[in-house]
């Protein structure tokens, strides 16, 4: 990845606040069942990723592996201290060990995509030998991946969380009010993760600085994640601006994406060149491939242009329909008991965007 101009800025930005007083009963309740719900999410995608057939299950367990952390992590007051912990440790292994494997699996699908795209009769000839070791280097990460979800099935985190939060999530039909104690804390929360992802906006129309574009991102993605959990709560109305974030999300995702590419290809063209000399003692085939990976270099610096571009528009929109501010508002509605509070509209969409890893 390109380095910020700027990537040793200190920011000011928001820890986690710590929780105010013991969760009351609606509290524990609304916890453990938003963290059971996401826990099964995640249960029903463990075959797919073991059998290794369809890479959306990667994708899907690793998103699902996200919202549980977020989950265990938002309310790990509600849970018993000696397992707290290693619930979020054993789940944050799996995230990890499944970054890899849907990276390459989103490279493979980008350069396929770039082949289909290609005219030119000779381009194709260095783009195929970069989905050839995109590939290979997939192969060798699914046995990681296999052994690391076996691991916690095997190691029975599973079977403890339910064992523990079920009794915790109480009567599914007789569910508690939402209380002022849960209401603060998800003021709390979702008031100290916006202040995150806004003390990254000075960042915003500054597109060399790549290091913080990838933080914000990070930050749009733990709000998102917050608002999700707690959106019950809201009766549904905290989606518009869900809906945003998730648009900032894929448009900064995209922009990482381009800066990945930008650091890869010059060691990918290296390798490939050593490989040449090795093998067949001159340069000549690893020569024909450079028309179609400088190609392919071109589009991906014009992909980071664009889309960098159609962020700015779009963080933009959400200053003008006020998204910001009225979320404030209406995360402090539970703690305020009946104020009225104007619903957060998602700001128009902006041309789509192809999520590249949520």
């Amino acid at each position: 990845m390109p380095r910020s101009t700027s990537s040793n800025t200190m920011l000011n930005v928001p820890a986690d606040l710590t929780p105010t007083g013991l969760p009351d009963d609606a509290h524990r309740e609304f916890g453990a069942r938003v963290t059971l719900q996401r826990l099964a999410l995640l249960k029903q995608e463990i075959p797919g990723v073991r059998q290794g057939r369809d890479i959306e299950a990667v994708h899907r367990l690793r998103v699902a592996s996200r919202r549980l952390r977020t989950a265990l992590r938002l309310f790990e007051e509600c849970w018993p201290p000696r397992h707290g912990k290693t619930w979020q440790r054993e789940i944050r292994r799996v995230t990890r060990s499944l970054g890899d494997a849907r990276d390459a699996d989103v490279q493979i699908l980008f350069v396929e995509e770039q082949v289909r795209r290609c005219r030119e009769a000779n381009f194709p000839r260095g783009l195929n030998r970069l989905l050839l070791r995109l590939r290979q280097r997939r192969s060798d990460l699914q046995s990681r991946v296999v052994k690391r979800v076996a691991r916690l099935v095997e190691g029975g985190v599973i079977d403890q969380m339910e064992h523990n939060l079920s009794p915790l999530a109480g009567d599914p039909g007789k569910q508690h009010a939402p209380s002022r104690t849960l209401g603060i804390r998800a003021e709390g929360l979702i008031q100290a993760r916006l202040e995150e992802l806004l003390a990254y906006e000075p960042f915003v129309a500054r597109p060399a600085c790549a290091v913080e574009l990838h933080r914000m991102r990070i930050a749009a993605k733990r709000l998102r994640y917050c608002l999700e959990l707690f959106d019950p709560l809201y009766n549904g109305r905290l989606e518009g601006t869900i809906t945003a974030l998730k648009q900032i999300q894929d448009l900064l995702g995209l922009i990482h994406d381009c800066d990945v590419w930008q650091a890869l290809l010059p060691r990918f063209l290296s390798k490939e060149q050593r490989r040449a000399r090795d093998y067949f003692g001159n340069d000549r085939p690893y020569r024909r491939l450079l028309p179609g990976l400088t190609w392919f270099e071109r589009r991906v610096g014009a992909l980071r242009h664009r889309t960098h571009g159609e962020f700015v528009a779009f963080w933009g929109s959400t200053h003008r329909g006020r998204l910001w501010q009225n979320l404030r508002r209406m995360a402090g509605s539970l703690a305020r008991q009946g104020e009225p509070v104007k619903t957060p509209l998602a700001p128009h969409p902006e041309t789509p965007v192809t999520p590249s890893k949520t």
